[in-house]
């Protein structure tokens, strides 16, 4: 992780205007694995300049809401998600990050519409065989990162098999994200 924040510290100073390296520089900080450099307020500064720079892409805001969650926020977070869903109706994390809220706030039918929202989004849209997009190499044949990525904790919670029952894997899986967000605020106290 102290090599990772090295790296984009060092191109935050060659290039403060990136979003992309503000972006990262902001999960990076806001990772909730275990050895990584939780620091809510380095993570909340850096995604707000990425926003800045770049107000048509939503990941910050997607960010800006977790960080807003660790933090108990949840007005701050309700509000980031609502944002990017009147930009980006389809999107899973928004939506299961507002049926949370809705699940803390002991409005099940607003959890369970918004957690089958998230479940029943459509999937992104691969570049192969089209318009090669970011990520894909020359020829198009591979990645360029690994789809095994670190500091994904909160949005693991968003992977789902074919077949979910809403009721039960709503329930299990915002406890779990209940627990994971605890966790976070007692370390980064």
């Amino acid at each position: 992780f102290e090599g990772a924040a090295r790296a984009w510290r060092h191109l935050v100073s060659l290039n403060s205007g990136s979003a992309r390296t503000q972006l990262q520089l902001g999960a990076l900080y806001l990772c909730l694995d275990a050895d990584a450099p939780l620091q809510l307020d380095s993570a909340e500064r850096h995604l707000r300049r990425a926003h800045e720079i770049n107000k048509e892409e939503t990941g910050s805001l997607i960010h800006l809401g977790e960080v807003a969650l660790v933090r108990g926020d949840l007005a701050s977070a309700r509000q980031y998600f609502a944002t990017v869903l009147a930009t980006h109706a389809t999107s899973s994390p928004a939506h299961f990050y507002a049926g949370y809220i809705a699940w803390t706030e002991h409005n099940t039918t607003l959890a369970r519409e918004e957690f089958r929202r998230a479940v029943s989004a459509p999937a992104p849209v691969s570049a192969s065989g089209g318009v090669p997009g970011e990520g894909d190499t020359k020829r198009g044949k591979a990645m360029l990162r690994s789809s095994d990525e670190r500091c994904n904790e909160l949005r693991a919670l968003l992977e789902h098999p074919h077949e979910i029952d809403l009721d039960r894997d709503m329930a299990s899986r915002y406890r779990e994200l209940n627990s994971l967000l605890s966790a976070a605020r007692a370390r980064a106290r």
